[in-house]
């Protein structure tokens, strides 16, 4: 093979396994951000179910009530009706569906979904100004936060 022809074999062969790179990168990326919001899917909707429930105080008593597991941060219903009044003019700036990480890029914030045992923690922070936080043992509530 003449020198020309294998320099040029050499850049094909090169260029083309830049390509498969970065489209096994842009991939990865695609289905880490998917396994993510896949993660964060039961907290949030704990986090939607708790919005609409605190709305009223009314509706942020039954809520307590209804999650017992929400007495270790608000022993007294009183302090969990406060505490929602505190964030009822933040939610809407938060989405109805959990939002994707570029979503969350753009608006500066973070999020983060961690399990351990039977113990999920999710926090969504900087969104828009807004830090929520939920976390929930075998599927029940045992916290929610809204900053």
């Amino acid at each position: 093979m003449n020198p020309a022809r294998r320099r040029t074999v050499i850049w094909i062969v090169v260029v083309g396994g830049v390509i498969l790179l970065a489209g096994g990168v842009v991939a990865g990326v695609i289905g880490m951000a998917g396994f993510v919001k896949g993660m964060a899917s039961e907290p949030w909707a704990k986090l939607q179910e708790a919005i609409a429930a605190t709305r009223t105080d009314d509706g942020a008593e039954a809520f307590h009530r209804a999650h017992p597991g929400l007495v270790a941060r608000y022993p007294q219903a009183a302090q969990f009706v406060a505490a929602a009044r505190s964030w009822r003019p933040k939610v809407d700036k938060l989405p109805r569906e959990v939002p994707g990480l570029w979503e969350v890029a753009k608006a500066k914030g973070e999020m983060n979904v961690s399990t351990s045992n039977d113990e999920t923690t999710f926090t969504l922070a900087h969104f828009h100004g807004v830090t929520a936080r939920v976390v929930t043992r075998a599927g029940a509530l045992i916290d929610v936060t809204i900053e």
